[in-house]
């Protein structure tokens, strides 16, 4: 496994940058007219619709034929296409309900040959996910650990991943516990960050790929 050049440079730009991009999102949650906001924080509004190409874009980035192609690039190229065939509604678009649900295996009346495919793709995700995050560990553990900062970049995609997937949630689990779900100002800015950061996951791990590249990768000798 190649370890690349330690890096010590920290994050608070990206940091910064994604505070003052939380507290845009809250003040347009706040501040826009009720129609315009259910439309810009719908899932048909324009942060869900751009998170697709900017996955697309940054799996393709894995996939440079001008660059070299190590297997952690490839994992994470895949992952990141079907980041953006979710956003796009595919685990969905061929089955009578989405791949990635338990219920769907157990409960809903579809034939065999429709659900054996989707389990297998569904497995086949779920090997990549495993495997992306064997391979981050490993580099933790063996390369160097955080001290590159694709990695805590990476690691930040990943924590980020985890709010917005509890954001998606969290309406629900109020109404669940306490009977109510949460006042309408607070439901309208949990709404813009569950959107928004699900545009801002692409960049984020672009950013990482872009840092891991800088990393691993000698610039190519001149021919003078």
């Amino acid at each position: 496994m190649t370890v690349p050049a330690a890096s010590s440079r920290p994050l608070p730009r990206l940091l910064l940058l994604l505070l003052l991009y939380a507290v845009l999102l809250a003040a347009l949650a706040v501040w826009l007219p009720a129609p315009t906001r259910q439309w810009m924080f719908s899932e048909q509004g324009p942060f869900e619709e751009l998170s697709i190409p900017f996955w697309v874009l940054a799996g393709a980035w894995c996939f440079d034929p001008v660059r070299s192609r190590r297997a952690s690039l490839v994992v994470t190229g895949l992952l990141c296409w079907a980041a953006a065939a979710r956003e796009a509604d595919w685990d969905r678009a061929f089955t009578a309900d989405s791949i990635f649900k338990l219920t769907y295996y157990r409960r809903v009346a579809a034939p065999l040959y429709e659900k054996i495919p989707a389990a297998i793709v569904t497995i086949a995700i779920f090997v990549l996910i495993l495997t992306a995050l064997w391979m981050g560990l490993r580099f933790a553990l063996r390369g160097g650990g955080l001290s590159q900062v694709w990695l805590r970049t990476a690691a930040l995609g990943v924590v980020v991943l985890g709010g917005v997937k509890t954001l998606d949630r969290l309406n629900n689990w109020v109404m669940d516990a306490t009977g109510h779900y949460l006042p309408s100002l607070y439901s309208h800015i949990v709404a813009a960050y569950e959107e928004g950061f699900e545009m801002a996951l692409p960049l984020i791990f672009a950013l990482a790929i872009r840092q891991y590249r800088r990393a691993t990768e000698r610039p190519l000798a001149r021919l003078d």
